[in-house]
């Protein structure tokens, strides 16, 4: 089915979204796991994760364990500051714009762009905005198993026979640790119950549902998640490799794609 390739293409990109003291009712604030949002300003920065990949499988060997990006820059306007996430596919191509507004219990998302691409080839993008239903991206504020919903649609820009919705819900689990260059963080974690659904016209409809994960690690944001492929049916844990400026991710396409191939 076009549409799912189109789908499974746009989910492996992207996708693709806080000091802990105790308030009344037993909530928890996680703020400082979310993103550093003051040095996200002027030009942000680029978060690049990297598969985490079995002793068989060399890094680099097929276009499915390529590294993704996220341009992240924090725009902290008095009236609606917003966070936009630019997410980059393994071919250094755009492949979704997500504008999250930060408010006081959390970000909300309010706004999307998809971007869809022909083939491989090329880096000429079709645009379409998607339709936000829920909006919870984070929140701020968090107790035991709380649970916040998320819901996103859109139409395929090169499919017009298809459509496409997914149905989030984030279970708060609680508290772990991750490893980040050499340095364990303390992280809060979420449990994402999803549902893709794509209705097509003239191919029928296709459901599928399954579980995945996210970390967050006091000051610094997302280090650890995982992302579902819908054509293979497997799932891909992504962990955070480095934290740099634009110009380092050009240069590491210009490298990868004009120059030696990175083993």
């Amino acid at each position: 089915m076009k549409l799912l390739k189109y789908v499974s293409f746009l989910c492996l990109s992207w996708m693709l979204l806080l000091g802990c003291s105790t308030t009344e009712e037993n909530y928890t604030n996680i703020k400082k796991y979310y993103y550093p949002l003051d040095s996200l300003t002027n030009g942000g920065k680029v978060y690049e994760y990297r598969p985490v990949l079995n002793d068989g499988l060399e890094a680099g060997s097929s276009d499915s364990v390529l590294s993704n990006y996220s341009k992240l820059e924090y725009f902290p306007n008095q009236d609606m500051p917003v966070l936009v996430s630019t997410i980059y596919d393994a071919f250094c191509r755009q492949s979704g714009i997500y504008r999250d507004e930060i408010v006081k219990s959390g970000a909300l998302q309010i706004g999307v762009k998809l971007l869809e691409y022909p083939n491989e080839m090329t880096d000429t993008a079709i645009g379409t905005d998607g339709k936000i239903g829920a909006a919870n991206i984070y929140p701020f504020e968090v107790r035991d198993s709380s649970a916040y919903a998320y819901e996103l649609s859109w139409k395929s820009g090169l499919d017009t026979n298809g459509k496409v919705n997914i149905k989030r819900v984030r279970r708060f689990k609680g508290f772990t640790s991750y490893s980040y260059k050499g340095k364990t963080l303390e992280c809060v974690e979420f449990e994402v119950q999803e549902r893709l659904l794509y209705q097509h016209s003239l191919d029928g409809d296709l459901s599928r549902e399954y579980t995945k994960v996210e970390r967050f690690a006091e000051g610094i944001g997302l280090v650890y998640y995982t992302l579902f492929n819908p054509l293979n049916e497997e799932t891909t844990a992504y962990e955070l490799l480095d934290i740099y400026e634009m110009d380092q991710l050009i240069e590491k396409c210009e490298q990868l794609f004009f120059g030696d191939y990175p083993r």
